[in-house]
């Protein structure tokens, strides 16, 4: 789940996994935060409440469904924490490219581009509960532009992956109208 709001920042909403969106019942900013509400009650299946107690380290917010799922997200909007219905969770490091998935169990899948400024390769990384390496695969990206008088990223493509066995799978795809298919 994240948050976003309309091209003129007045509404609000927050955006589930499925691509269901619920309206807030209120945005506003102070400073460089976005405060959100949703109007609890109003929807029957989730609600989006303040975290005042911090259940989890960090958290702000917790988005409640009705089945008993909850998510927890930190200060900046960021999701930090995804539980089941049973309380079983995956905590969430690191935002954007860069980030770690950890089960309550410990298994750890992470994400991270190759340089600090470089969008052209990132990695996969799967370790188990006692930290050893599991699976580690590098993608490297290219990215399509419609207009080519434009620095704008219409599309990024994965151009290979190499696995950790060392085996390189390269990808092509075709341009045809403003799609890409691969």
């Amino acid at each position: 789940p994240r948050f976003t709001s309309s091209d003129d920042g007045k509404t609000g909403y927050i955006e589930l996994e499925d691509g269901t969106k619920y309206s807030l019942g209120g945005i506003y900013k102070s400073g460089d935060t976005t405060y959100y509400y949703l109007l609890n009650n109003y929807y029957k299946d989730v609600s989006l409440y303040k975290d005042n107690s911090e259940t989890v380290v960090g958290s702000k917010f917790i988005l409640s469904y009705k089945d008993g799922r909850k998510v927890y997200f930190d200060k900046d909007d960021n999701a930090i924490r995804i539980e089941d219905r049973f309380g079983n969770g995956i905590n969430i490091s690191g935002h954007g490219v860069n980030f770690t998935m950890t089960s309550d169990s410990g298994v750890q899948v992470s994400c991270y581009k190759a340089g600090t400024n470089d969008l052209s390769s990132f990695t996969v990384m799967v370790k188990d509960g006692s930290n050893n390496q599991l699976k580690e695969i590098k993608y490297t990206q290219g990215s399509f532009h419609q207009d080519s008088n434009s620095n704008n990223t219409y599309a990024w493509y994965i151009k290979s992956k190499t696995d950790e066995m060392g085996m390189t799978t390269n990808f092509s795809y075709s341009i045809n109208g403003n799609y890409m298919i691969g």
